[in-house]
């Protein structure tokens, strides 16, 4: 579904950049492999990959801590 969006846009005419988010609870290996695929094969004029980052006062920030799964100490 969005390789037909991309290309839709790209027969347009248009440039797509794109941008990703990785470190989801749903990731896996093969998932992240799957969204590199993706991204070599839609040829995006600009990609970028950030790491999922819960800041602090935040849901995931909240849902993290009670879970005990920050790896960072909050010294800002």
């Amino acid at each position: 579904r969005y390789q037909e969006a991309v290309d839709r846009l790209r027969g347009y005419g248009l440039q797509t950049w794109a941008a990703f988010t990785l470190g989801h609870d749903h990731d896996t290996v093969e998932s992240l492999w799957e969204t590199l695929e993706f991204a070599k094969k839609s040829r995006f004029a600009f990609a970028a990959f950030n790491i999922l980052m819960p800041y602090p006062a935040t849901p995931l920030y909240r849902r993290l801590e009670r879970q005990g799964r920050l790896l960072f100490d909050g010294a800002w």
